[in-house]
């Protein structure tokens, strides 16, 4: 073999080394795209996740400012002993339960604020007169407002806890449950089949919050630390009936419960919950 097949050999080989790391090189390049398009969806969804959040704190920051500042916090608000709680805001307005004791609503007409201090829409639009008017959708909120002593009749001067609560769409809902006690803080749902973890789904989420509504006493919204469906038998309770709810101030949950059973409200899409202790003018 002369020295000129030996050249060529060895550029042969020079070319199919090049050839293979390239086809290598390709292969870890595409993996490693893959894995970046992999994680997309998962930070798109914290993004829009962190972004609620956020848009959540500057709604329940602007709503305690304007129902401070343009003297809603009044004790006429409360207009008989038998109220315990006043919803201030458009939501909600429509249940039933919520008009009569020891509930109270107060829309936007009712306390003559504008619409717009329990809304954050995600648009807006110029009317026939080129001023902003608001599309629907986008966040919404309430407040309630409770007396911090509701055994005494509430005057100018009292105490109240004032709670807005932050949802993330104009179309959350409403709905009362009854929850029985497991043991210290924890709660299940009664009922059976899939209507109490439909239930639980939508309104007794983990890291949420409800509103206990006692039979005595002032209410409280409670953060549920804990909400799951357990994989066997809890208490002789069958698979179905083992919806699960567990307070972070099981002391609290349990104090409320007096008899072993905790009247809670529920609500959809709540994103946020801030408490303030005010005084009524």
């Amino acid at each position: 073999m002369n020295a000129s097949h030996l050249t060529a050999s060895s550029d042969h080989a020079r070319a199919g080394m090049t050839l293979l790391e390239v086809l290598v090189a390709c292969g870890i390049l595409v993996m490693g795209l893959a894995s970046v398009a992999a994680m997309l969806p998962a930070a798109g969804a914290r993004l829009a996740e962190a972004t609620a959040i956020d848009r959540a704190g500057t709604l329940s920051a602007n709503c305690f400012a304007n129902l401070r500042n343009r003297g809603v916090l009044k004790a006429s608000l409360f207009t008989a002993h038998t109220i315990k709680v006043v919803v201030l805001g458009d939501m909600f307005a429509n249940v039933t339960a919520f008009k009569a004791a020891p509930f109270s609503c107060r829309t936007s007409e009712n306390l003559k604020v504008p619409a717009s201090v329990f809304q954050l829409p995600d648009e807006w639009t110029l009317d026939a007169k080129n001023l902003p008017q608001q599309r629907q959708g986008g966040m919404s909120c309430i407040a309630t407002l409770s007396p911090v002593d509701a055994t005494k009749p509430v005057t100018a001067g009292s105490l109240a806890r004032l709670t807005i609560v932050v949802f993330q769409k104009s179309s959350a809902e409403a709905q009362q449950n009854a929850l029985t006690k497991v043991c210290s803080g924890v709660y299940r749902l009664s009922g059976s089949g899939a209507a109490p973890e439909s239930t639980r789904k939508r309104f007794l989420t983990g890291c949420g919050s409800v509103l206990i509504v006692p039979s005595t006493g002032g209410p409280r919204w409670l953060n549920v630390g804990s909400s799951w469906t357990s994989s066997k038998n809890v208490n002789g309770l069958p698979v179905s009936d083992a919806s699960q709810i567990g307070f972070t101030d099981a002391a609290a949950a349990d104090t409320f419960a007096g008899t072993s059973t905790l009247p809670t409200w529920g609500f959809s899409q709540l994103i946020r919950v801030d408490e303030r202790t005010v005084t009524l003018e």
